[in-house]
């Protein structure tokens, strides 16, 4: 039998050796030259053979578009995938002061004219050729041509546009903006509704395919009020509660849009809710403040909270062995989180988190536990007596031909006397 192997060296990826029969087969996924040592042998022996492999690769050519500036001098090489060949120009649609090196495949020289431009290059090697259209942009350079100086009002939306001479590019902040604007890169506009008011300096960039220029920037926001207070409140019900509001800018007077909960009021003046909540749940209303140079509004959501109470009793803890349970113990408040935190259920019996008592008890018997539950507002603790009856009840059979007098028990808790005075006919009784 014959065996064929390489002993040194690697094929092509994508290539194998048929080891019967000595063949190579198969697609190469990579071109260049490869070295291999080859090892044939039989029961008679064996011989060994370098072997060369070649892959040509045939030409892709990679570049796709590239760029010059006008008036300054570059040079660009083609990419290419493949192995190496020759170069040609077949569409030559280079701009003045352009050229392009067959030889090499650069693209060289001093453009005189800006704008888009394309061309066709072919590139040919031992395994084909090909071709392609790469596109060519001669930009100028840029300049930053708006004012240095801008101006918002706070809580106002506003606009401003950023300019430029030369060939239009790519805008970007160095630094930050007020807080609500933002630039739109592509066109330049910076836009939006300031949150913040004050002095702010930060720096604009304008880059292109060949140039970047910047500019410092001084923007001025006009302080009309912001709201800087929470958007949540919480309290609990039947307790004393303050909140108060608070705003940048200039002060000024305090309003609600909708109603807050019952027993809490507003001072439009100061911006303090107060009072003591009646009601429990969850609120939701709309904050003002209004000044001499404009309003703000602000959505508030409120959680009135009440402490939590158990309101089950030990009747609701009441089951009877080997009879599945699913029992929900029940609470007053806001929602709530069960657990036990002393002692422990009776045998077969699991609480859930929501309450829920489930499963099948297995132990007869009472058991102290203690469950809490608890909420944002506070814990509730409540000891409890899970009574788990038996209900088994033994069975006995008499015979009414005799008299018996027996003593047992049903579910273990009573004494049985059983009396029997009849004669002749054999009557079976069962007490259950």
């Amino acid at each position: 039998m014959i065996n064929w192997s390489i002993i040194e060296g690697v094929l092509p990826a994508g290539l194998t050796l048929n080891a019967g029969t000595g063949e190579i087969i198969g697609r190469p996924t990579v071109y260049g030259d490869f070295d291999l040592t080859v090892k044939v042998e039989n029961d008679c022996g064996d011989d060994i053979r370098e072997v060369e492999i070649f892959v040509c690769g045939p030409p892709q050519i990679t570049t796709n578009n590239i760029d010059f500036v006008f008036g300054a001098n570059k040079s660009v090489q083609l990419e290419l995938i493949g192995t190496p060949g020759t170069w040609s120009i077949i569409n030559n649609g280079l701009p003045n002061g352009l050229s392009f090196n067959t030889g090499t495949g650069v693209v060289s020289g001093t453009p005189t004219e800006f704008g888009d431009f394309s061309f066709t290059v072919k590139h040919k090697n031992i395994c084909g050729e090909t071709t392609k259209e790469i596109s060519l942009f001669v930009c100028v350079l840029a300049q930053i041509t708006s004012s240095n100086s801008m101006n918002f009002v706070m809580g106002s939306a506003g606009s401003t546009q950023l300019t430029s001479s030369g060939t239009p590019g790519t805008w970007s902040i160095v630094g930050s903006l007020p807080t609500g604007l933002s630039l739109n890169s592509n066109t330049g506009v910076i836009s939006g509704t300031p949150t913040v008011s004050g002095n702010f300096t930060f720096t604009v960039k304008l880059e292109t395919h060949c140039s970047e220029v910047t500019q410092l920037i001084n923007m001025s926001v006009c302080a009309k009020p912001s709201i800087t207070s929470s958007s949540s409140m919480n309290c609990i019900m039947n307790e004393p509660v303050s909140f108060q509001l608070t705003s940048s800018g200039t002060p000024g007077t305090w309003s609600i849009v909708g109603s807050l909960p019952t027993g809490l009021s507003l001072n439009s003046n100061t911006g303090v809710i107060s009072g003591t909540p009646t009601v429990f749940g969850e609120f939701t209303f709309v904050i003002k403040v209004e000044n001499s140079c404009g309003e703000n509004s602000q959505g508030v959501s409120m959680v009135v909270c009440v402490k939590p109470q158990i309101t089950s009793t030990n009747d609701d803890v009441k089951f009877e062995i080997n009879e599945p349970v699913s029992k929900q113990l029940s609470f007053y408040g806001m929602p709530v989180t069960w657990s036990v935190t002393v002692g422990s259920l009776p045998t077969g019996l699991s609480l859930s988190s929501s309450g829920i008592v489930t499963g099948t008890p297995t132990v007869a018997g009472n058991f102290n536990v203690t469950l809490t539950i608890t909420n944002s507002c506070g814990t509730a603790n409540k000891e409890f007596i899970f009574e788990i009856e038996n209900t088994v009840v033994d069975v006995y059979q008499f015979d009414i031909n005799s008299n018996y007098k027996l003593f047992g028990t049903s579910g273990g808790t009573e004494t049985i006397q059983v009396t029997s005075t009849l004669n002749s006919v054999n009557h079976p009784w069962k007490y259950v």
